[in-house]
Order: structure tokens, then C-alpha cells, then sequence
């Protein structure tokens, strides 16, 4: 048994995702935190389930980043164990988009695993309501398991920085295949293409160098692709552009998103997932794939005086504090009604 007295929490995740990092480092504020990476390679399996078991003494609850094969792993155990499991679902995890060939569902044994993990779990974790939705379609899940926390933004560190230039135009995605349609890429060329007068920037990370490459061919002048961006540099992206475009087709809770609106940008985005949940009525709504009307809300957002309103909507209802105190409750409840051993 280890020295520290406080409830253990055995972390396991599969990358390390700016979110992931988040709930680890507020999770480690209130509790014994073993994080784990489940890397996906061979004998992953046979040594996590080795170290569930070695370490079984260390830790109370096993806390799972998305619904992948680490998650039913942790499910499977927990059933000898006696040790209550949380998964967290991120939104690739809870969808199959036939069209783009996109989630974690498309394949029929990793759907077969995430129903047994998310039904299996004590508790599932969706970052919005309509991530709820798809695991019940998807998956066929009643939804008692379920609660909705969503995740939270920090405006100090997202704010505006100087003077905002109207005429700038922010989206932020990596480059590849699935994204350009997943996450509006080509609509967002194409709108820009229709808007010589402003300056478009799209940020992340060439995952795919060939469609990069087919982008930037597609890309009028006014538009720069600037490939992956550390997080000061992202941050005064934010802070400078003064209108954020989210033209995605599926989403869970975008982070970009909360992030550009604590900025003060202006969101143009598309009424699909948890998008909504984030603009409000701070934005303007246009249809997935359409260039001509994200070019004329566009315009229209960059005259909008929506950013201080943007900014108050995630400052007061996505804090970061609202999903620390949320995710320390869930762990709480789980010590306090004796699910721990």
C-alpha cells in the first residue's frame, strides 16, 4: 500500500492529447494519480493487464481516456479486480460517418469492444449531450451510465491580444484525407477563395504531406497554410484573428472553438455535435460543405460585435474549474460509496 493515504487513480490514455493532459494535471490536484499510456502495439494487451494486476494495491478506480480497446481491457479486469472503471469518450470513439469512412465504429471489432467498454464502465464521461446521442444510436446504450461533463477553458491564457484584425480569418485542423471533409478543410479553401480581401490562416499539423500539398495547390493567395503551431504561437493566433471558422461535418466539443471565443473571435461554424453547445447564439450558423454561405457569414462576422459576448459565454460556462470540480465529485462518489478496494 502506497504512503499517500488519498483515493489512488489509475490514468490510462493512448495519447497524449492537450484534453488528456488537462484532466491528468487537475486530477493530480485532489488524488494518487498512475498514469499509463497504452501504446498500440504487440503485447500491448497482455502487459497492461499485467500491471492492473501488479499495481492493483496502488490505486482505486480506473480512470480511461476514449472507448478503445484499453478501455474493455480495464472493463474485462475490473470485474475480479472489484475496481470501479470511468471511461471518457471523445467523440471518435462514439461514431462510424460512412461517407469519410471516419470513427472508431467503422470497424466491426473495435464497435463490438467500445459497446462492451462503454456498457461495461461504471460511469461514462461524454463531453456533450450529442456524444450521448451516437453512443445510444451507435451502440445501442441505454444511457444510465452516462453524464455529460464538458471540458473546460482557461481565459486567462486564451484572451485577445492587441488590436484585432476584422479581416482575419482562423481555423485550426490537421491536414490529412478525413479532415478536409470531416472538419470543412476544402470548404474552408474554397470560401477563402471568395474573399480576396481577407486573410485566411489554417493551422495544424501536416499529418498527410501529399493532401497538404494538394491544399496549398488549391489554395488561393490570400490563404496560408502554416503547419503545426506550439501553444504560445496558437495563442496569438487566437488572440489576432477576428473570426474563427469551424465548417466541420462531426465534432465532439471542438476545443478550438472555446479557445477562439475566449480570444474574442467571432465563430462562423456549422449546427453539428457539440458545436452549438459552445457558440450559442455568439455566432453564425451555416450548412456543412457549403463555401458560399461560410463566405457570406463570414462578412458578415467580421463587422459582428459578438467577441466580448463570446468571450463571457465560455469565461462563465465551460471554466476550468466547473470540469475539476465535476471529474473530483465522479471519483468521490465512487471512494464514498465503498466501489473502492
Amino acid at each position: 500500500m502506497a504512503d499517500d493515504q488519498r483515493v489512488g487513480v489509475l490514468f490510462v490514455y493512448p495519447n497524449e492529447s492537450s484534453f488528456v493532459a488537462t484532466d491528468l494535471r487537475l486530477l493530480s490536484k485532489h488524488f494518487r494519480v498512475l498514469p499509463f499510456r497504452y501504446r498500440i502495439e504487440k503485447g500491448a494487451g497482455r502487459r497492461f493487464l499485467h500491471h492492473l494486476v501488479a499495481r492493483r494495491r496502488e490505486y482505486d478506480i480506473i480512470f480511461c481516456w476514449f472507448g478503445d480497446i484499453h478501455a474493455t481491457l480495464a472493463v474485462r479486469a475490473s470485474r475480479f479486480l472489484g475496481k470501479p472503471v470511468v471511461v471518457v469518450a471523445g467523440g471518435y470513439d462514439t461514431t462510424y460517418i460512412p461517407s469519410i469512412r471516419y470513427g472508431l465504429l467503422a470497424d466491426k471489432g473495435k464497435r463490438t469492444r467500445a459497446r462492451e467498454a462503454f456498457s461495461g464502465a461504471h460511469r461514462v464521461i461524454v463531453v456533450d449531450k450529442s456524444l450521448e446521442r451516437e453512443l445510444k444510436s451507435q451502440l445501442g446504450l441505454d444511457g444510465s451510465n452516462i453524464q455529460v461533463v464538458h471540458t473546460g477553458y482557461d481565459p486567462e491564457v486564451f484572451k485577445p491580444s492587441g488590436e484585432k484584425d476584422s479581416k482575419s480569418v482562423l481555423t485550426v485542423g490537421a491536414v490529412n484525407e478525413q479532415n478536409l471533409k470531416r472538419k470543412g478543410l476544402e470548404t474552408f479553401v474554397r470560401a477563402a477563395a471568395q474573399l480576396p480581401e481577407f486573410r485566411f490562416r489554417l493551422v495544424g499539423p501536416w499529418q498527410d504531406p501529399r493532401t497538404a500539398e494538394r491544399l496549398k495547390a488549391a489554395a488561393p493567395v490570400n490563404l496560408t497554410l502554416t503547419g503545426e503551431l506550439d501553444e504560445s504561437q496558437l495563442v496569438s493566433e487566437f488572440g489576432r484573428a477576428g473570426v474563427y471558422a469551424q465548417l466541420s461535418m462531426f465534432e465532439g466539443l471542438p476545443n478550438a472553438v472555446a479557445e477562439a471565443m475566449l480570444a474574442e473571435c467571432v465563430p462562423v461554424a456549422t449546427p453539428v455535435c457539440g458545436i452549438p453547445t459552445l457558440v450559442g447564439d455568439c455566432g453564425f450558423y451555416v450548412p456543412v460543405g457549403d463555401p458560399t454561405a461560410s463566405a457570406m457569414a463570414i462578412r458578415a462576422a467580421a463587422i459582428a460585435e459578438f467577441g466580448p459576448r463570446a468571450r463571457l459565454r465560455i469565461a462563465n460556462g465551460f471554466s476550468m474549474q466547473r470540469r475539476e470540480q465535476a471529474l473530483t465529485s465522479l471519483i468521490q462518489e465512487f471512494a464514498g460509496n465503498g466501489e473502492t478496494s
